[in-house]
């Protein structure tokens, strides 16, 4: 692989962490109940459904990157 690719790929990876660590300061400074995905025990970014809509796939992990995840798998803190 050369340099540049190497070099761009590692920034890529370094803002997708940079973005990671904002969003889990800020879930901690909300004082938000955390959410994990069953298949890789990451964390799940989760919006609650909407009425009329009431659509099921509303996670996104941020570990493996899965989207859209069904509510029967994301573990919700507590349970």
């Amino acid at each position: 692989m050369e340099p540049e690719k190497i070099k761009a790929e590692m920034a890529e990876l370094k803002q997708k962490l940079e973005k990671r660590r904002k969003w889990n300061d800020l879930t901690e400074a909300l004082g938000r109940k955390q959410k994990f995905h069953k298949g890789c025990g990451g964390k799940v970014v989760y919006r609650e459904p909407n009425s009329p809509t009431y659509y099921s796939y509303a996670g996104y992990c941020l570990r493996c990157e899965a989207f859209p995840i069904p509510e029967e798998d994301i573990i919700f803190e507590g349970n």
